[in-house]
């Protein structure tokens, strides 16, 4: 029997092993991680992974980072002995330059912990230092550089208050050294999500309760000489408060989800070719029920998650002219951070919370279903 089909036996079986062990009957029996079993962030829960190369994906479940074998996409496993490496506390998100020697993560007390992969004897992961920034709500990765988007906003009485940076942190050495920071255009501007894009780096922001935001791009082709670039406001009135929620790269643009409103959502394009003059393209706003968890893209295909609310399709290929293609509306995955894999191979790797490290079949976006499912 598989181990997929010995935890799915533990897990349908779990009711009847407690009572069993309660009444004597067994010896001790480890609890399967299935659903309610597991609490809080720990225990196994895949919440972030990234893509390490070809055929290898850095995952993030519960107390640990974990090395998976992805070289048959339909069925991502563990290595044999598993290679792992321990997490200060739950990761939100992943990230690394394919095949570089530095992964990053970032943790949900706002810290971002630094992890070294070595190839000798084989690819191998292990954690190098701690960046204490204490409240940074996003990282994006550039080699052995990491930026980190840092944000505190809150209203005390009839005061609203917001205080961001950017941060260019150096992982060459151990610990990491601060290189530059950046301020916001203004002081009311907080710096809610990054992407690379080839020698830019592009910052999405908002405006301190109100309906204003926007992209500002940054010049790393010199990594230790960054330095600011064109930024492109929205161009759509809105009238509510808003903010950036995800941010992904398709082609020349970049897709940007933001919440004009509680739980709708808009998508739009920006054009960023000539990183001197990004262009926002007309937006595309829908209402998810539930709030925006991550974007993947696949060329001109936009995928946009909503926690456990579901998996929304969209096609890009003409940014003026956006088109929903399909819903996935499984709610039992708690859908945080996705991937796509190129080449029309229709394969998606989702971070699926207490689902796991799901491998799913998009070929068909109106009809998305589940390959393989690696839990541990």
């Amino acid at each position: 029997m598989s181990r997929h089909c010995i935890r799915s036996f533990l897990c349908a079986a779990a009711p009847l092993i407690a009572v069993l062990s309660a009444l004597g009957g067994l010896g001790a029996i480890a609890s399967a991680q299935c659903g309610p079993t597991i609490t809080g962030h720990f225990g196994g829960e895949t919440t972030a992974f990234t893509r390490v190369n070809a055929d290898t994906l850095l995952v993030a479940n519960g107390t640990h980072v974990e090395l998976v074998s992805v070289f048959n996409s339909f069925e991502p496993m563990s290595f044999s002995p598993r290679r792992t490496a321990p997490l200060n506390g739950p990761a939100v998100k992943l990230d690394m330059t394919l095949g570089s020697g530095r992964a990053y993560a970032l943790l949900k007390n706002g810290d971002v912990q630094v992890f070294s992969l070595a190839n000798a004897p084989g690819l191998t992961v292990s954690p190098l230092s701690t960046i204490a920034s204490g409240d940074a709500v996003d990282i994006a990765a550039a080699g052995n550089t990491v930026f980190i988007a840092t944000q505190i906003e809150q209203r005390i009485g009839f005061d609203a208050y917001i205080d961001s940076e950017l941060y260019v942190y150096d992982a060459t050495l151990n610990p990491a050294v601060r290189r530059q920071t950046f301020e916001p255009l203004t002081d009311d501007y907080g710096y809610d999500r990054l992407v690379v894009v080839g020698s830019t780096l592009w910052t999405g922001f908002h405006e301190l309760e109100s309906s204003i935001y926007g992209v500002e791009g940054f010049n790393i082709a010199n990594l230790a000489s960054v330095t600011r670039g064109a930024a492109a406001l929205n161009n759509v009135a809105i009238d509510d408060e808003t903010s950036i929620a995800a941010m992904a790269v398709s082609g020349n643009n970049l897709i940007v989800g933001y919440s004009p409103s509680s739980h709708d959502y808009a998508l739009a394009a920006v054009d960023v070719s000539i990183p001197s003059a990004p262009a926002w393209r007309p937006p595309l706003p829908f209402n998810s029920n539930g709030d925006m968890t991550g974007l993947a893209t696949s060329g001109a295909l936009v995928r946009a998650a909503f926690g456990n609310r579901g998996v929304r399709t969209f096609d890009f290929a003409d940014p003026f002219n956006t088109q929903q293609t399909g819903v996935h509306n499984d709610l039992f995955p708690f859908v945080t951070r996705m991937h796509i894999v190129g080449g029309g191979t229709g394969v998606d790797w989702w971070a699926g919370g207490r689902a796991g490290l799901m491998s799913m079949n998009t070929t068909n976006p109106s009809a998305v279903g589940t390959y393989w499912t690696l839990k541990t």
